[in-house]
């Protein structure tokens, strides 16, 4: 998940479920968070570069990457500073609305406002005011309740959100070089709509959640000979110092507990 970002100052806590707060929450804070966004989008930072460092194992200039669960677009970001062409995928409303100000005007940028998944069709997304952990899988949502990970969010609405396909979106666009899936729990189903191998891609992983990696090594194994990797979310550093199969990464993956979480990269032999 990208990295949810700081809170904006509300009323004080004596004053939430008023009307004020209520007003702030509607009207103010979404433009001041809006607006650090955007200066963040803009600026360039040691980690962006260190990001892009990274990246640089699996994506060269010209090359295609989708983002799958863009958000606010800072990996995005990223793969287009890489000269890459992007495509991503975005199904929040605000979210997309924001990339359409903030990046849809380049060039090498396309936005698709849909979620990827297993096959065309519509269906409720689970949508919190933190945006990042926004998610279309109740099973996720459901693990993540349990263990109080996320104890402070709400996810207090659901928007019906359009459907594609991975392997649809290759029809239109290309066979990507790289693709960068970030869902909150539903890298399965999104991978299950993927029709051909393609040569890297991450996921990522969630302690509670761990049946999702699985879902995912399986499917894959099914398109191509991956091998595979992980990081610790938002560190840009491998945690093991070689490649290797699911099965040796499980041990590893089941080691990870409290509040950490990883991204698990794969790709082809």
């Amino acid at each position: 998940m990208e990295a949810l970002q700081s809170a904006v100052k509300t009323p004080a806590a004596p004053l939430r479920g008023t009307y004020l707060h209520r007003w702030w929450r509607s009207h103010i804070a979404p433009r001041i968070e809006w607006a650090r966004n955007r200066r963040q989008l803009r600026t360039w930072t040691k980690s962006d570069e260190a990001w892009k460092n990274f990246y640089g194992e699996f994506i060269r200039s010209g090359d295609l990457v989708f983002d799958v669960g863009a958000n606010l677009g800072f990996r995005s970001k990223i793969f287009l500073a890489m000269e890459a062409t992007v495509v991503a995928l975005e199904p929040q409303e605000s979210c997309a609305n924001f990339l359409r100000r903030t990046l849809d005007s380049r060039g090498h940028f396309h936005l698709i406002k849909m979620a990827a998944g297993p096959a065309p069709g519509r269906t409720g997304m689970h949508v919190s005011e933190d945006h990042p952990v926004s998610s279309l899988s109740p099973e996720w949502l459901a693990a993540v309740k349990k263990s109080g990970r996320f104890e402070q969010i709400a996810w207090d609405r659901v928007q019906e959100v359009e459907i594609t396909t991975l392997q649809t979106v290759i029809e239109q666009f290309g066979r990507p070089a790289f693709v960068k899936i970030d869902v909150e729990g539903f890298e399965a189903e999104v991978l299950a709509g993927l029709g051909s191998a393609i040569p890297a891609l991450s996921v990522e992983f969630t302690p509670e959640h761990t049946g999702a990696a699985e879902k995912c090594a399986r499917l894959l194994a099914k398109l191509g000979d991956y091998e595979c990797r992980h990081c610790f979310g938002d560190r840009p550093d491998w945690w093991a110092d070689r490649w290797m199969s699911f099965e040796e990464l499980s041990p590893q993956l089941a080691a990870i507990n409290g509040i950490d979480f990883a991204d698990i990269y794969f790709r082809l032999k």
